[in-house]
């Protein structure tokens, strides 16, 4: 599947893998809460952070106001790709599925050495 072979795409048919960093979960969920509420989200990168806007606020308010879940699916570790997003380089990339009343998203988390947010995506399936 040519989705799986380049990191961050096809998330959608993943099986789930245990949550090797609980911890790091709940910040990343966190970070979504901030962005909902115009909040500035420390992990956030500053380039990253410039590209907030008005409309992701509110989307992301309206995806987490009926949230039912936010789970773990998988981590990419592309260190040595070269990879980065907003002049951060990327170390991994974690995936999420959220799921809310009106449908399920998958969440990609592309992140730093320090484990700063350096981009997010979100697709459907």
């Amino acid at each position: 599947m040519a989705g799986r072979h380049i990191a961050g795409l096809l998330v959608g048919p993943e099986t789930a893998q245990p949550d090797p960093d609980a911890g790091l979960s709940q910040r990343l969920r966190d970070v979504l809460a901030a962005i909902s509420r115009g909040e500035n989200a420390p992990l956030v990168t500053p380039r990253l952070a410039q590209y907030v806007t008005s409309f992701t606020q509110q989307v992301t308010a309206e995806r987490l106001a009926t949230l039912k879940s936010f789970t773990f699916v998988t981590c990419d570790d592309v260190r040595g790709r070269a990879m980065e997003r907003f002049g951060a380089t990327v170390h991994r990339i974690c995936h999420y599925r959220l799921i809310n009343a009106a449908e399920t998203r998958y969440y990609s988390f592309w992140l730093t050495g320090e484990g700063r947010i350096a981009d997010i995506w979100s697709s459907t399936e």
